[in-house]
């Protein structure tokens, strides 16, 4: 169910108050949003499959290496290692969804939430119901 105009003003200014008093709060909370993506980094299927195979092939080399006692070959081993590593790092990407969002928050107009929502329950009251 979406919600009204209204609702989600409410939740954009709920949200910029969240975010101005406790930002480190509001980033582990919007990390955990059910649906939505993830501030942190993620890395591709392919690149980690093929980056672990690859820094496995390099530690075979050096175990080769190390057994036969050729160091120069047990370098290119750890140097294959690295680049298996690296590869497996390249595919990252990093999610920007909530600077995003908050960056497009309007901060409140005058007062905080908590005190306009008082306002409002007090016309309410007092006109019947009607907003």
């Amino acid at each position: 169910m979406a919600l009204s105009e209204y609702e989600q003003k409410l939740l954009e200014e709920l949200e910029a108050q969240l975010n101005d008093k406790d930002p480190k709060f509001a980033e582990a909370v919007a990390s955990q949003v059910p649906g939505g993506q993830r501030p942190s980094l993620g890395i591709s299927p392919k690149n980690l499959v093929w980056g672990i195979l690859i820094a496995l092939l390099g530690l075979g080399i050096a175990l080769v290496a190390v057994s036969f006692e050729l160091v120069s070959v047990g370098v290119l081993g750890v140097i294959v290692v690295f680049l298996g590593f690296w590869y497996m790092t390249r595919g990252t990407r990093r999610t920007t969804v909530t600077r995003q969002r908050r960056a497009s928050v309007k901060p409140p107009r005058s007062g905080d939430f908590m005190s306009r929502q008082e306002e409002l329950w007090q016309r309410r009251k007092g006109d019947g119901g009607r907003v």
